[in-house]
């Protein structure tokens, strides 16, 4: 919740379209700003439309930042997933919940 609220205060400043257009965006690999990903969700509703950033840790992920919906909202969100016995499942846990979030609408 701390993270979400942050990130949702955030878009109130004057900086905030500056610091989103700085987090890494979803499925863009022709973008100049680097990241991981840049090679997650092409082809889905969140390529394009989810800037974010992530973190890892052994058994602990997270990606946090915004998406935009096909209905044109504008969500702020934070998933962390803690002691996942299956690391390789992690982001793609991300991934789907990230998605969702961009067919919204």
């Amino acid at each position: 919740n701390a993270l979400t609220a942050l990130l949702q205060n955030v878009q109130q400043k004057p900086w905030y379209a500056e610091y989103r257009e700085a987090l890494p965006v979803a499925g863009q690999k022709d973008r100049r700003i680097g990241g991981t990903l840049r090679n997650r969700m092409g082809g889905t509703a969140a390529a394009g439309n989810v800037n974010a950033k992530t973190g890892t840790l052994t058994t602990v992920s997270s990606l946090s930042g915004y998406v935009n919906t096909k209905n044109g909202a504008e969500y702020a969100f934070s998933i962390i997933l803690n002691n996942v016995k299956e690391e390789d499942q992690l982001k793609k846990i991300e991934d789907a919940i990230a998605v969702i979030l961009a067919e919204q609408g």
